[in-house]
């Protein structure tokens, strides 16, 4: 059976005549057809499924499906800014311990090179180290004569920062290498990297001098 897709400008005599929307559909008829041909029917219904679907391809999105598509745009974007934001964190927090690190083992180092006592110690957002005037000083705030040797800022980036669980917020290398807490007393040090008052990274100093995270 042929099945011809004409506009209405072009009729066939004799044909069954079904039109959708602006288009018309003509079967030709034989002496065979039957109003109720279950063949036929499935025709039909195969070409008006095909037509709908051109139909809604050309007909686009509606206001209320773009508005679905922008708010799911939407609620992507807040969670992957709030997971790049967290990700960052972590990553400015973990830099910031690796530093303080890095700077208790460069301290370390110069007490014993210097052969006189260098302090590590948090004033204010900054760990200052100094090497000590007074080979004998027990003192981690600044003496006359000490020599700043460096300064590492805690709070490059907002909400981070670091404290200490120790008054004096710091050690002193002796020049042999061993820590001693301000004041010259013994006990380990333990440096917190903060973040929004938080504690999220440690730094370890034990009495033996071993500095790790």
């Amino acid at each position: 059976m042929s099945i011809f897709l004409l506009s209405t400008k072009n009729r066939a005599v004799g044909a069954r005549q079904i039109f959708i929307g602006d288009l018309l559909l003509l079967a030709p008829v034989t002496g065979k057809e039957s109003t109720h041909n279950d063949e036929l029917s499935r025709g039909y219904v195969r070409i008006l499924q095909g037509v709908m679907a051109v139909r809604h391809l050309e007909r686009g999105f509606t206001i209320l499906e773009l508005l679905a598509v922008l708010a799911l745009i939407g609620i992507v974007t807040a969670v992957s800014a709030a997971g790049w934001y967290r990700t960052r964190q972590n990553l400015e927090a973990n830099s910031l311990a690796k530093q303080l690190q890095g700077a208790l083992q460069a301290a370390r180092f110069e007490a014993m090179k210097r052969n006189r006592p260098v302090s590590f110690v948090l004033e204010g957002t900054e760990f200052i180290t100094r090497a000590k005037d007074d080979t004998t000083s027990t003192t981690c705030g600044n003496e006359a004569g000490d020599t700043i040797l460096s300064r590492l800022p805690t709070d490059g980036s907002p909400g981070l920062g670091a404290d200490t669980t120790v008054a004096g917020d710091g050690l002193i290398w002796d020049k042999d290498g061993s820590p001693q807490l301000c004041g010259g007393a013994l006990g380990d040090l333990t440096i917190n990297v903060t973040q929004d008052g938080a504690t999220v990274r440690q730094i370890a100093i034990n009495s033996a001098g071993r500095v790790s995270q």
